[in-house]
C-alpha cells in the first residue's frame, strides 16, 4: 500500500513539474523581448509600448524573474547605469530613457506623434520626478534590493565591495525622509501603487526598508545596528498588523485597506517572523480575506477600493481608477503562487499557477493588469491599453514557475 502511495505521490509531482513549461516559455518570451541592448549591455525596460522606458521600480521588481531566467548580467548591467545615474543626495533615477518619458506613454498610448518615439539608446538620460513631481520613494530600497538578490544568486561579493560606496549613498538618503518613529515618509504618488496618493508611511517601503537594513547590517560601511533593526521589525508588526484580520494594513492613514503585495513579500522572509508559526498564521488570515478569495485567483492589489479622494485624476480620465484597487496584476498572481508554494499549500499553488497557464496560452503573452470578471481577461478601455509583453509580470511568474518546478 506504501509502495503504491509514493507511486502515486511520484506520478502526480511528476505531472505537475511538467505542465507548466508553457507557462515558462511564454513568460520567458515576454520577459526577453524587454531586455534591450545598448552598447554591449543589458538593461530590462517595463513593456514593449508606453512603458518602453528603462523604468527603475520595473526593472528592480524584476530581478528575481531575470536570475531565474538565468540573466544575471542585466541585473548586473542596469544596477551599474542606474549606480552611476545617482544624484548627489543619493536618490536614484526613477527613470532612464533618451525622450520625456511621459511623452513616450502618451503617444504610444493616443498614438498622437507616435512616429516620433525614440527607440533607447545610449543617450539615455535620468529623471527623478514623475507626473506629479513628486519623487519615487522606493526607488532606492529596491535597487538595494536588487543588488543583494543579485550577490547572493551569483556569489559575487567583488562586484558589490566595488560599488559598496555609492550603495550606502543610496541607503543613507533615507536618514533625511524619515519621520520621528523612524519610518520612511513618503510624497504623494511615491511608490508602485502611483495612481493613488499614499503620501505618508506606507508598510510596503518600510517592510523592504527592514529587508535591506536586516541584510546590509552585515557591513560595517552601512553602519547599521541590528538592534534597531529587530526593533523597527517588531514596530512594524506593531503599527501596520490589523487587529481584526491579522495582516498587515497598507497605510498607516488607511488601516481598513489591505494590500497584497507587502504581506506576500513578509510571508517569503522567514528572518521577519519570531517562528515558522507566526508565518503561518500570517499567511492563513491572508487566504481568509478579500484580497485572497475574492477573486479566483489572487491578483488584485487592494480590497477594499481607494476611496475617488485619493485617485489621481489621471486615473480616473483613463477609466482605470481601480487601477491599484481590484484591477488583477500579473506580477501578483505569480507572487501569490510563489508564497502557497513556499507557505508549503501545494495545492493552492499549483491552482494559481494552473489557472496563470490558461491565461498566458490564451493570450500567448503576459500582460500587465487584468480585469477581475470570471474571465480575466486583458484589461483595456477606450483610454488605457494593458501593457503587453510586460516585464515586471513576466519575471514574477516565470520566477513562480521555475521556483515551484524546480
Amino acid at each position: 500500500m506504501k509502495k503504491i502511495i509514493f507511486t502515486l505521490f511520484v506520478i502526480t509531482n511528476t505531472i505537475f513539474a511538467s505542465s507548466y513549461s508553457n507557462l515558462k516559455e511564454i513568460a520567458y518570451k515576454s520577459l526577453s523581448d524587454n531586455i534591450v541592448e545598448i552598447e554591449n549591455k543589458y538593461y530590462l525596460r517595463a513593456g514593449a509600448n508606453h512603458f518602453g522606458s528603462l523604468w527603475t521600480r520595473d526593472f528592480a521588481y524584476s530581478a528575481e524573474g531575470l536570475i531565474s531566467a538565468k540573466r544575471s548580467d542585466v541585473v548586473r548591467d542596469h544596477l551599474e547605469k542606474l549606480f552611476s545615474k545617482v544624484r548627489k543626495d543619493g536618490l536614484v533615477p526613477r527613470v532612464l530613457d533618451n525622450m520625456n518619458s511621459a511623452a513616450r506613454v502618451f503617444r504610444m498610448l493616443t498614438g498622437i506623434l507616435k512616429h516620433t518615439v525614440k527607440d533607447l539608446d545610449k543617450n539615455i538620460k535620468p529623471e527623478y520626478k514623475g507626473e506629479h513631481k513628486t519623487i519615487a520613494m522606493d526607488s532606492n530600497v529596491l535597487v538595494l534590493r536588487a543588488a543583494l538578490l543579485y550577490l547572493e544568486a551569483t556569489g559575487d561579493q567583488e562586484w558589490f565591495n566595488n560599488h559598496i560606496e555609492v550603495m550606502t549613498k543610496i541607503y543613507r538618503f533615507y536618514d533625511q525622509n524619515k519621520n520621528d518613529q523612524g519610518y520612511i515618509v513618503q510624497d504623494d504618488y511615491g511608490d508602485w501603487q502611483d495612481s493613488v496618493k499614499r503620501d505618508g508611511v506606507t508598510f510596503l517601503t518600510n517592510f523592504h526598508y527592514w529587508w535591506v537594513s536586516n541584510k546590509l547590517s552585515r557591513y560595517d560601511a552601512f553602519n547599521i545596528n541590528n538592534n534597531d533593526v529587530s526593533r523597527f521589525r517588531d514596530q512594524l508588526f506593531q503599527d501596520f498588523l490589523h487587529p481584526e484580520f491579522g495582516v498587515f494594513s497598507t497605510h498607516e492613514n488607511h488601516k481598513e485597506l489591505i494590500s497584497i503585495d507587502g504581506n506576500l513579500f513578509a510571508l517569503l522572509s522567514p528572518d521577519f517572523f519570531e517562528s515558522k508559526e507566526q508565518q503561518q498564521t500570517l499567511y492563513q488570515n491572508l487566504k481568509k480575506h478579500p484580497i485572497w478569495k475574492k477573486r479566483k485567483i489572487p491578483g488584485s492589489a487592494t480590497f477594499p477600493n481607494y476611496p475617488n479622494s485619493e485617485v489621481s485624476r489621471n486615473a480616473q480620465l483613463a477609466l482605470i481608477s481601480t487601477y491599484h484597487g481590484k484591477t488583477m496584476w500579473s506580477w501578483l498572481m505569480g507572487l501569490s503562487a510563489k508564497t502557497a508554494f513556499v507557505m508549503e499549500d501545494e495545492q493552492e499553488a499549483h491552482r494559481i499557477l494552473t489557472f496563470i497557464e490558461k491565461l498566458a496560452t490564451r493570450d500567448n503573452v503576459i500582460a500587465e493588469i487584468y480585469n477581475y470578471n470570471n474571465k480575466i481577461d486583458i484589461k483595456d478601455t477606450q483610454t488605457y491599453r494593458s501593457e503587453r509583453p510586460f516585464a515586471w509580470g513576466s519575471a514574477f511568474i516565470y520566477d513562480a514557475a521555475s521556483v515551484i518546478t524546480k
